[in-house]
Order: C-alpha cells, then sequence, then structure tokens
C-alpha cells in the first residue's frame, strides 16, 4: 500500500509541476474508509505544497470496475490527469 500511495502522489505532483495552476482530476477505486481517508490525505498535500487543485474521481467499486471505465476514458480521448492502475496486465 505504502508504494502504491507513494507512487500515486508522486504522479499527481509530477503532473502538477508541469503546468500552470489547474484543477487536476485524479481518478482511482479507493473509497472504502480507510483508503478515502488516505486518499483525503494526498489530496491534502497536494492543495497544500502546489497552486494545483485535486479534483477527486473516485470509481466505487474494485479495480474490476474501475479500469474498463478509466481505459475507456484515455482511449476516447478524455484522459484524467492522473490515475490508479496495477502494474502488468492489468494496465
Amino acid at each position: 500500500m505504502k508504494t502504491i500511495r507513494n507512487l500515486l502522489t508522486g504522479t499527481a505532483i509530477c503532473a502538477a509541476g508541469a503546468a500552470s495552476a489547474v484543477e487536476l482530476e485524479v481518478t482511482h477505486w479507493w473509497t472504502s474508509g480507510g483508503e478515502a481517508a488516505a486518499v483525503s490525505e494526498f489530496a491534502k498535500a497536494l492543495n497544500e505544497k502546489t497552486d494545483h487543485t485535486w479534483v477527486d474521481g473516485a470509481i466505487a467499486g474494485s479495480g474490476g470496475t474501475a479500469r474498463p471505465i478509466i481505459i475507456s476514458r484515455i482511449l476516447g480521448g478524455d484522459p484524467m490527469h492522473a490515475t490508479q492502475l496495477n502494474h502488468g496486465r492489468q494496465a
């Protein structure tokens, strides 16, 4: 979990550093109590440490629910700024 958290936070902050202040949509499927609380901390850190605003794009359910939505948006030309995808064949 720590590695995924660091990757998601790092990705969002890198994306944020590349442009003028913007709203950054971040999609993920961390919606259970503890997961949602952790994502809230990521958003808080991004908002406090950059000029950007985290726009939460939580997709309720598991990765099995979220991945097709994420992939469809990317292929359809409407990608989010950062997203949670697990490595390997799932992506």
